[in-house]
């Protein structure tokens, strides 16, 4: 069997087991809920598959919404702020007269320097543990 590909995806299955232990689910329930495909955590887990890092940070802010309560999130592995479940966008002035703009309903460049343009923010604080620690959250989480 092929080991996971990164950190990130140590990290994610590590959650994903301790969610599950918290909560009774599979993980096939949890991968659907999460990643929309019932094998998905197992898929990352061997290895046949890889993860990029927007779907590891929807995913831990999904964990991070519907964390029982009673559960303690697992130690060592930062939490998406409440404020980051949801993603913002913020709105700037347009760029002075002459520069492209970007309108925020079309997403597209014009001209005119009429509008405002629009800027994704960071969702999560996603800091990860060193390597030896993504290995020891999944080797507990097991």
């Amino acid at each position: 069997m092929a080991e996971a590909k990164s950190s990130l995806i140590l990290v994610l299955v590590g959650v994903a087991d301790a969610y599950c232990a918290a909560t009774g689910q599979s993980r096939a329930a949890v991968a659907k809920a999460t990643l929309g495909r019932g094998g998905q955590i197992d898929a990352l887990e061997s290895g046949k598959r890889d993860l990029a890092t927007g779907t590891f940070e929807k995913a831990m802010r999904w964990f991070s919404a519907n964390w029982p309560a009673e559960a303690q999130w697992p130690e060592g592995v930062a939490r998406p702020e409440k404020s980051a479940v949801s993603p913002s966008v913020a709105l700037r002035p347009a760029p002075p007269s002459g520069l492209p703009a970007i309108s925020p309903s079309r997403g597209e460049i014009g001209s005119s320097g009429a509008g405002a343009s629009v800027d994704r923010l960071p969702t999560a604080d996603c800091r990860l543990p060193d390597a030896a620690a993504a290995h020891a959250i999944a080797e507990a989480a097991e």
